[in-house]
């Protein structure tokens, strides 16, 4: 597991891969460009229902999500 955790910290942008494609962010990004930054903020409820609605509330589910957005 830790083995896991340390590795994918390493890769690049994985944060920005798995985050870019919620729907929290995406809503917040409707009307930009791809290249425009944002202004936007996402709230926590956004976050909490997106995560509520996907069922990621064990570890289990949030490392089988994160290897699942990864290979996308």
């Amino acid at each position: 597991m830790i083995w896991f955790w340390t590795h994918l910290a390493c890769i690049p942008k994985t944060l920005e891969t798995i985050s870019h494609k919620q729907d929290p962010w995406i809503e917040k990004r409707a009307g930009y460009g791809e290249k425009e930054a944002g202004r936007e903020v996402i709230d926590e409820k956004s976050v909490r229902e997106y995560y509520t609605r996907n069922q990621l509330n064990s570890e289990e589910r949030i490392m089988k999500y994160i290897l699942e957005c990864l290979k996308q």
